[in-house]
């Protein structure tokens, strides 16, 4: 497992607005389009910024401090809620505190690498030992008709991060590769089946049942072609495979072929 806590380096961008006296209510999750995103964060024509930028190499750049709100989801078309208040457009800066995952946001499961998203799991308790127990929120769920980040990474998947950051003595090999939290999924012939919370998240995301259809075993540990743990999770329709380094995806057929996954 890659050390926690990570390095994190004072970075300060030069965009930034008032809070107006508002408190952090929320965080907020993002993923850049490009791997080459710090000194476009730390100056832009468009005065875009972000309070934490997390590198692909796990290193957290800390841009802008908590007193101060970051230019990152006040877009007009924003909207959050948080129990009965809904926030709007700049607003939304004001309560929230957020995070860019370095990445092209292609959907595909090296977009991420597991130093990110164990530092982004470490971040995300480290702002709420600071805030009190605040959500994450999607940026793709503040302003959905514009944004669709952090693609690949649904909240569920997010918190399980936090859940396996917060437990840095446990080794990633010969381990479950990702956070041991369980979840129940509808499965074939009314029955109920175990997984982990990440490939819960991803099930569900990608369309659940109506897509893979149900699940038909439980979530069992296999050794991938490569000679890596991972977990298989059947469907009737698609196995979902989920590795250390990785965040889940579908198994190609072949693969399931050969190694004969059930």
């Amino acid at each position: 497992m890659a050390s926690l806590p990570p390095k994190v380096i004072e970075h300060p961008s030069t965009h930034w607005s008032d809070r107006q006296g508002e408190s952090i209510r929320a965080i907020v999750g993002h993923g850049t389009a490009g791997t080459d995103s710090l000194a476009y964060l730390t100056k832009n024509p468009r005065k875009v910024s972000i309070p934490y930028l997390i590198a692909r190499d796990g290193t957290i750049y800390h841009m802008v401090p908590d007193s101060r709100a970051a230019n990152h989801a006040g877009a007009a078309t924003s909207t959050l809620l948080i129990g009965n208040k809904v926030y709007k457009g700049g607003e939304v800066n004001r309560v929230t505190t957020g995070f860019e995952l370095e990445s092209l946001q292609e959907g595909k499961p090296t977009d991420y690498t597991m130093a990110q998203l164990l530092s982004m799991g470490w971040l995300i308790n480290d702002m709420r030992r600071k805030h009190g127990a605040i959500p994450v929120v999607r940026h793709a769920t503040l302003d959905p008709t514009r944004r669709s980040d952090p693609v690949g990474l649904t909240v569920a998947m997010m918190e399980s991060w936090a859940d396996r950051a917060a437990h840095p003595g446990v080794p990633d090999t010969p381990t479950i590769p990702d956070p041991p939290k369980q979840a129940q999924l509808p499965g074939v012939n009314g029955l109920v089946f175990s997984c982990s919370a990440v490939v819960a998240g991803f099930y569900m995301s990608r369309g659940g049942p109506g897509l893979f259809g149900l699940l038909t075993a439980n979530e069992a540990h296999k050794t991938d072609a490569r000679g890596q743990l991972c977990t298989i999770t059947p469907t009737e329709r698609v196995i979902i495979k989920n590795a250390p380094d990785t965040v889940p995806h579908l198994a190609l057929r072949d693969e399931i072929t050969k190694q004969r996954w059930p």
